[in-house]
């Protein structure tokens, strides 16, 4: 796969030039010293999300959503009881010591392993082919679904998945080895997703190219990645009413479902809207350097967007 878009940029915003900012009242895009506007990436993430083709989104991340859970509590329930006899057999353990699990999610489904563990990969790969799609949306004015972003779908999506792969797995072990480095790797990673989908970048350049642009703006990325967890934490809720609310336990993982659907659609017009900034910032810098004329870095990344690139996508 190619690092770098194929084709001439789309042009990506049709809206007047007399229609104010889809970002909402007093949006500016990135703070005139250069530095990222949170506010600005919130806000015009929730301008897009409520837009027919955002709530289109939504329904569509439901429908993963759903598949998911249907995928992640079969496997559970398949896997949890194999575990257990497998532990009791081949252990000192008695079946007192590992009591069988209550009934499990009444969204699982008796299926094999196999199965089961055939479906969690499915539904992971139908999710990150739907956030590329949702990325390539939301970095656009998302007033209409854009031809461009089914190009080259299927190769994008999969680079995603592997690249988000690698990455979640660094993160893990730096949580695991220390908070503060998973801290840190999860800010340097935060747009994998967004180069891959909108650069068409492979694995690795994507994760140069995700470092290099969250640098100089890892406080304020790891702000709005703390405003999304944040925000996630919503889905969270039915589950924990199940116990002190008349919500029963199917209703509560339904709800759970189309929670999750929305907060992931917010998170990835998040991420889509941060993106264009850093492009944006990365762009002016890039201009300036050759107004000066100073030379390029010998490490400019493959997959790097020039400045009428930027302005040809994203411009208002």
């Amino acid at each position: 796969m190619s690092d770098d878009s194929s084709g001439p940029p789309p042009r990506v915003d049709d809206t007047d030039a007399d229609e104010p900012s889809s970002d909402g009242p007093g949006s500016r895009g990135p703070e005139p010293d250069g530095t990222l506007a949170v506010g600005d990436a919130l806000s015009g993430a929730v301008a897009r999300l409520v837009r027919p083709v955002g709530l289109a989104l939504v329904a569509g991340y439901l429908l993963v959503g759903f598949a998911g859970a249907v995928a992640t509590t079969s496997l559970f329930a398949t896997l949890v009881p194999r575990v257990r006899t497998a532990v009791i057999e081949n252990s000192a353990a008695t079946p007192a010591d590992f009591p069988p699990l209550a009934d499990p999610s009444p969204l699982a489904l008796p299926v094999e392993l196999s199965t089961a563990l055939g479906l969690v990969l499915l539904t992971a790969l139908l999710a990150e082919t739907l956030n590329v799609v949702a990325v390539q949306v939301f970095v656009r004015d998302a007033r209409e679904f854009p031809r461009e972003a089914l190009a080259d779908l299927p190769a994008r999506s999969l680079v995603s998945f592997v690249a988000n792969s690698l990455a979640a797995a660094a993160v893990f072990v730096g949580f695991v080895a220390f908070i503060l480095p998973g801290v840190f790797l999860a800010v340097a990673f935060y747009q994998v997703r967004a180069v891959v989908a909108v650069e068409g970048a492979g694995v690795v350049p994507a994760l140069r190219r995700s470092w290099r642009l969250v640098k100089g703006h890892r406080i304020r990325v790891l702000f709005v990645l703390l405003v999304v967890v944040l925000v996630g934490q919503v889905a969270t809720l039915p589950g924990s009413l199940v116990e002190v609310t008349p919500l029963g336990e199917a209703a509560a993982a339904a709800l759970g479902v189309v929670l999750g659907a929305v907060v992931t659609a917010f998170g990835a017009a998040v991420a889509a809207r941060v993106y264009v900034q850093l492009v944006g910032m990365e762009a002016a810098e890039m201009a300036a350097r050759e107004a000066g004329g100073g030379e390029a870095q010998d490490d400019e990344p493959l997959g790097a967007l020039t400045p009428e690139e930027i302005d040809e996508r994203f411009g208002d």
